[in-house]
């Protein structure tokens, strides 16, 4: 039974979902700044610290030259220079590095958490709360950010889930299959000898297995409902949802797993930041060919070729969409329309392409500024003035962040249009045929069970039960006596009647100090499974699940990841997850000493 948990966690490894290169973007530095980053590099080796800082200098004005939004790598690797003098002491040292990765990135949010922690070993407490507090805002807006924490908060409850799925499902077969096997035997006794009845059962059982876990557990949920206590089918039901459920589940986490192969995403994703590389344009391009009416792919298409200095090609492209009927695609290509015009010194046409913007956005505060910038270049300044104040009035500090842009390098003369968080969260969660392959592939290879039959399985087999709930069973039938636990069959002891308490126990108690402890140590082994062995199925669950979140937390939670470090104080990054393994054993000595639970052996 462990087989599936252990592959499908080999699998997410495999592929990469615990480390910090899976979910990064892909050549997210242009060739001329990487170049001047290694040179960087090279003398801070040597101890040219000088040199180094005016290198970094050089490299935040190429940023601004370049029109680039931001360059994650460069603030990451940054950010880690910086944990790198906090270890060593060096708190002012960090605090610049994180200044540097905020200039370059403004939205990569470990920068601000680099820079409280920097501000709170410089005993500056108030400023430090302030930069956490800008750190959680940015991380609450940033796609990249919220993309990665959701993708791996969602792995690690996936694997809980996972891993609480099949504790239901050994422990609901520890209880079903000695009743079951003693139904067996009355039935059998007659036409089965004795020492073979165990071997012939045990094939019966384990035979449906090489079909894979689905076919295993469909089979037995089945085979065993008219057999079940009421306690007992709930665990049944939950087993036949998480099936249900199961396709779902894959789907979204494969797209977690694999956004770096979304070429959709990481198109948008190029867009965002201000700059793709010419394999990404041919990525787009292929992937265009396949997906026609996708009209993202034309929009960063356009784009990039713009950056890459492919103007007339971009024109092409954005003439494609300024007639599309959905707005999140039209106004950003009137807009960067315009600024190809502006550009390439077509002012008059670049302020039709941005009134044209402002007609179908009239709230477009970068398409406002950008044609106050091409009125100016007119020499129109009365109409450039009173657009500029239009603009500020609207955004104040938008307009001023573009005009202290504008002032450092000629790549923000006028503003492309950013891409909406919503459009970055509609590619991200679209299946793409990668993703699909691989929730396939996991499926087949441990469910065995192809994803499109899942719907009409599980209709058939919820039909199935419901008309089996009808059927009153004419067998022998075994019972775990509902006071001391042990196997009683109605036939053995002359009684019809199924379930309650046995001849031993009636007029008894059974429960005896002895027991309870008992009890409260085996529980103590793996919380939760001792709760749904004695039927109590919501409690024993859920501690399972907090225990199981704690554990995946720890197998997903140790990887180098920048990310993730930023987020957790240094050396603590594995405490939240320590934290949830302690919390459902606390669950379990709560229950004990207040809720009084007697159980029955």
């Amino acid at each position: 039974m462990i087989l599936p948990i252990l592959s499908f966690i080999l699998f997410l490894f495999s592929n990469g979902i615990v480390s910090a290169e899976s979910i990064s973007y892909m050549s997210t530095v242009p060739p001329e700044i990487q170049k001047v980053w290694e040179e960087r590099m090279g003398a801070v080796s040597t101890g040219d610290m000088k040199a180094g800082e005016a290198m970094l200098d050089t490299i935040v004005k190429m940023k601004y030259t370049l029109g680039i939004n931001r360059m994650d790598d460069i603030s990451a690797l940054l950010v880690r220079e910086g944990y790198q003098s906090l270890e060593k002491g060096m708190a002012e040292e960090a605090y610049k590095l994180s200044e540097k990765a905020r200039e370059i990135s403004p939205s990569y949010a470990p920068s601000y958490f680099l820079s409280a922690r920097a501000l709170f070993k410089m005993s500056n407490t108030m400023a430090s709360v302030a930069e956490y507090i800008r750190g959680l805002r940015v991380s609450l807006i940033d796609f990249w950010t919220l993309f990665n924490i959701i993708g791996k908060l969602y792995t690690v409850v996936v694997i809980a889930i996972i891993f609480t799925f099949f504790t239901f499902l050994i422990v609901w077969l520890l209880r079903v299959l000695p009743l079951f096997f003693h139904t067996f035997r009355e039935m059998t006794s007659g036409f089965i000898d004795s020492p073979l009845r165990p071997i012939f059962f045990a094939t019966v059982t384990i035979l449906p297995l090489i079909f894979g876990i689905g076919w295993f557990v469909l089979f037995w949920v089945a085979a065993a409902w008219i057999y079940l206590a009421r306690k007992e089918r709930v665990i049944g039901l939950l087993i036949m949802i998480f099936f249900l459920l199961l396709p779902k589940i894959l789907k979204y986490d494969t797209l977690y797993m694999n956004g770096h192969d979304n070429v959709t995403l990481q198109g948008l994703l190029a867009v965002d930041r201000g700059y793709g590389s010419a394999y990404l344009i041919d990525r787009l391009k292929d992937q265009q060919k396949s997906e026609p009416d996708n009209s993202y792919l034309p929009l960063s298409i356009a784009f990039l070729l713009n950056k890459q200095g492919n103007a007339e090609e971009s024109l092409n492209y954005y003439n494609n969409l300024k007639g599309i009927a959905k707005d999140n695609i039209r106004i950003p290509a009137l807009n960067n329309i315009g600024n190809i015009h502006f550009r390439e010194g077509r002012y008059d046409d670049a302020v039709a392409y941005y009134k044209k913007a402002i007609d179908a956005d009239p709230d477009s505060v970068i398409s406002i500024y950008n044609l106050s910038q091409a009125y100016r270049e007119k020499l129109m300044f009365a109409e450039a003035e009173s657009t500029y104040d239009a603009a500020k009035k609207m955004s104040p500090e938008e307009v001023g962040m573009y005009t202290s842009f504008g002032s450092r390098g000629k790549g923000y003369k006028v503003i492309d249009f950013p891409v909406d968080r919503s459009d970055l969260w509609t590619a991200a969660l679209r299946p793409t045929e990668i993703s699909k392959m691989l929730a396939a592939s996991i499926l087949s290879g441990v469910i065995k069970i192809p994803s499109e039959r899942f719907p009409f399985m599980g209709v058939s087999v919820l039909i199935i039960l419901t008309l089996l709930s009808y059927v009153n069973p004419r067998t022998p039938l075994a019972y775990h006596c509902s006071r001391c636990g042990k196997i009683v069959c109605g036939w053995c002891v002359g009684s019809r009647i199924f379930g309650g308490a046995c001849k031993d126990c009636r007029g008894r108690d059974a429960k005896i100090e002895e027991v309870k402890d008992l009890d409260r140590r085996i529980s103590f082994i793996l919380p939760g499974v001792w709760h749904i062995f004695k039927g109590r199925v919501v409690s024993g669950g859920l501690t399972s699940l907090v225990f199981f979140m704690g554990i995946s937390g720890l197998i997903l939670g140790g990887a180098d990841d920048t990310w993730y470090m930023a987020y957790t104080p240094s050396g603590l990054s594995l405490l939240p997850w320590v934290s949830l393994l302690l919390l459902s054993y606390l669950i379990l000595s709560l229950h004990f000493k207040y809720i009084k639970i007697r159980f029955n052996t």
